[in-house]
């Protein structure tokens, strides 16, 4: 679904021969796209969840696969998905998403029904209720159509207006997890030609410490804003990094004492707010998954 900066023509109540006017500034129609569900949960009670995305280019068969991944993040268990038969669900992309995920079940729909598919009522609800009558002057505009407030980032030390010191956070807990190669050699010789490591090792490590410890991921997690002590993504991130690398001496049993409680991977609540704001998209979902599992191994012995 696509909603345009041009504004939606509609009826509303005025004096008598004076038929209201909105003024419009700027050049061409520009517009954004959304893709999105309607998520209905079985069961008696029928719980009923919306998931969106806006994208600022038109949806093709990439972004739906990208949108389906999204959704499967946030939705657990089986999922029958009924959709039309728009293009860009009927393309490859889309096809080999689906295939990945036997959890999930593709119902098309007829050529044309939109009386069949609720979501269309929802596009419609928000264009005909929510923007009618909105001219926007740009792309941002249209995507907010609200009061854009600025608050610090949460979690962290106050700084002053909207500065946190995220430094002393990040200090803080690196300190906690020493994340720092612990080498079986002590000092390390530093004259020494390093051993040689394989590739692909090298490369997953690497992908790992591109982490710049901007604090987004600790912002957005539910966790850290109920316990203070909890390492946060960034934290169980560089416990993986490490875990990973060979030139580490330290064995899982040191890593359980570091991140095996609830102030640890244990307390993350799969959110995955972490995952969906972090601006250098580190694969947050898959290493806390594989830490957690690395350390309930450990623990049960």
């Amino acid at each position: 679904m696509g909603f345009q900066t041009r504004p939606i023509a509609a009826t509303t109540w005025a004096k008598r021969g004076c038929t209201p006017v909105i003024k419009i500034r700027g050049r061409g129609w520009k517009k954004i796209s959304a893709a999105g569900a309607l998520a209905i949960a079985p069961g008696p009670r029928r719980h009923i969840r919306q998931y969106f995305r806006l994208y600022s280019h038109t949806i093709d068969g990439p972004t739906c696969a990208e949108y389906l991944t999204h959704l499967l993040r946030h939705v657990r268990g089986p999922i029958d998905l009924v959709w039309d038969r728009l293009s860009a669900h009927l393309s490859p992309e889309v096809a080999a998403e689906v295939a990945r995920h036997p959890r999930l079940r593709v119902h098309l729909l007829p050529t044309y029904a939109p009386e069949l598919n609720p979501v269309e009522q929802m596009w419609s609800n928000a264009k005909a209720a929510k923007l009618r009558g909105v001219a926007a002057e740009d792309e941002i505009d249209l995507e907010l159509d609200a009061e854009i407030t600025l608050a610090p980032l949460p979690v962290f030390e106050l700084i002053a207006d909207l500065s946190v010191n995220t430094g002393k956070w990040m200090r803080e807990m690196s300190e906690h997890l020493e994340t720092w190669v612990h080498s079986a050699d002590g000092d390390p010789d530093l004259r020494r030609i390093e051993a040689q490591m394989d590739p692909d090792l090298a490369d997953s490590i690497y992908e790992l410490d591109r982490c710049i410890e901007c604090g987004c991921c600790v912002a957005a997690c539910g966790t850290a804003r109920m316990r203070e002590d909890f390492v946060g993504a960034v934290g169980l991130n560089k416990i993986a990094r490490f875990a990973l690398d060979p030139r580490d001496a330290r064995k899982d049993e040191d890593f359980y004492e570091l991140v095996g409680t609830d102030d640890g991977v244990f307390g993350c609540m799969t959110l995955l707010g972490c995952h969906d704001v972090c601006p250098k998209a580190l694969p947050l979902q898959t290493q806390i998954a594989f830490l957690r599992r690395r350390m309930a191994r450990t623990g049960l012995g």
